[in-house]
Parts: structure tokens; sequence; C-alpha cells
């Protein structure tokens, strides 16, 4: 494969992701609705639905993800 096919691999991938931080602190109504209780929290969302939620600092988890 070539470096100019991965890094367009990369850009698709990129283009499809979005990876906001919310601070739980601050946006009670992105806690309440995704019912975070701990922090840190991933929520996996994909249009309007949430695919998955990982609570916890779990690095190997996450990359599961």
């Amino acid at each position: 494969m070539a470096v100019q096919d991965v890094s367009s691999l990369e850009a698709i991938e990129q283009a499809c992701t979005a990876n906001p931080l919310v601070e739980a602190e601050v946006v009670d109504a992105a806690t309440i609705k995704y019912n975070i209780a701990t922090v840190p929290s991933f929520v996996f969302v994909r249009g309007s639905q949430v695919q998955d939620q990982l609570e916890g600092a779990d690095p190997a988890a996450l990359s599961d993800k």
C-alpha cells in the first residue's frame, strides 16, 4: 500500500469520526442525557443512537472500542 493510500484512509476515518471532549461538571445536560456517573466516561454515538459506553480510565478497553 502506498503512502498516499494510507493518508487517504486516515483522512476518511477522521472525516467520519468526531471526538468531542465535554467537561461533565460544566455540561449538566450531557451528564444527565448519557447517565454519566464516572469520570472519565466515553460514549460512542452513531447518528443519534448510543452504540456503547465505557466508564473509567481503561486504555485497553478503550482501544477495543
